[in-house]
């Protein structure tokens, strides 16, 4: 649904960046890469604050530890780079961690919360590209 969303956006808002030629939903030119990093940067996320990092933290401290730790690390780690909103991006992505951590720990699978960051990443690059 999130990525939908995200092309659709694409298409109401128009041009892709300053300058550029207009994005359409069929223009693999954007949606090509777009998805493959969506994919990628989702799928390594996850696996390296979900798959590793809450596992590990799971085994050493227990997991409710586990799932607030590896969630303010993913808070922190997004607030630094962030622009504008650091407190507000950190806290919002921190809560969005703690809820794919949960989802990790009750599924024992990474696949939906690999999907669901896929999706977003999706949505975030067509908003960002319509920037104009």
């Amino acid at each position: 649904i999130l990525a939908a969303v995200g092309v659709v956006g694409v298409v109401v808002l128009g041009d892709a960046l300053p300058g550029g030629p207009p994005v359409v939903v069929d223009d693999a030119a954007f949606l090509g890469p777009a998805v493959v990093f969506a994919l990628a940067l989702g799928a390594m996320e996850e696996v390296a604050y979900r798959g590793a990092l809450l596992h590990w933290l799971a085994r050493n401290v227990g997991t409710w530890v586990a799932l607030a730790a590896q969630a303010l690390v993913y808070g922190v780690a997004h607030a630094v780079a962030a622009p504008g909103a650091p407190l507000l991006t950190g806290t919002v992505l921190g809560a969005g961690a703690l809820v794919a951590g949960v989802i990790t720990i009750r599924t024992r699978s990474l696949l939906v919360p690999i999907a669901w960051h896929s999706a977003l990443n999706l949505a975030l690059y067509a908003s960002l590209a319509c920037r104009g």
